[in-house]
């Protein structure tokens, strides 16, 4: 969280001697990375908290059938929480769409700072 009050002190008190200012889309790429951070523990959190309220056991595939409100059924199938080789996989899932994420960004930052054509002007020399 120091950072980011860094990030946001040097965005509002900007000055022109800093080779790289601190933008608002800055602010919200830094903010996305930290709440794909704070989702991660979370999960892990209610892996934890699944696994103690199950005596601290592996919950099992469970499917069951629900009315959807238009009338039709529909078969809904509880996932298995994530073993140690499923977190890794998940992580490295949520690791791509990370990467995918500042990929987009900075292809957005590059698209809007992108210099308008550059246009000579030719000045006939005096005699």
């Amino acid at each position: 969280m120091q950072q980011f009050k860094g990030l946001c002190t040097n965005n509002i008190t900007q000055s022109e001697s800093v080779a790289f200012p601190t933008t608002n889309e800055d602010l919200q790429g830094f903010w996305d990375m930290v709440m794909l951070q704070v989702d991660q523990v979370d999960a892990l959190f209610k892996e934890i908290d699944a696994l103690k309220a199950n005596n601290w056991q592996e919950v099992k595939i469970e499917s069951q059938n629900k009315t959807n409100t238009n009338g039709k059924t529909r078969k809904v199938v509880n996932r298995i929480k994530p073993t140690s080789a499923a977190s890794e996989e998940a992580r490295k899932k949520r690791e791509a769409q990370r990467k995918q994420m500042i990929e987009e960004r900075r292809k957005a930052m590059k698209a809007q700072n992108k210099p308008l054509e550059s246009i000579e002007i030719f000045v006939p020399e005096s005699s």
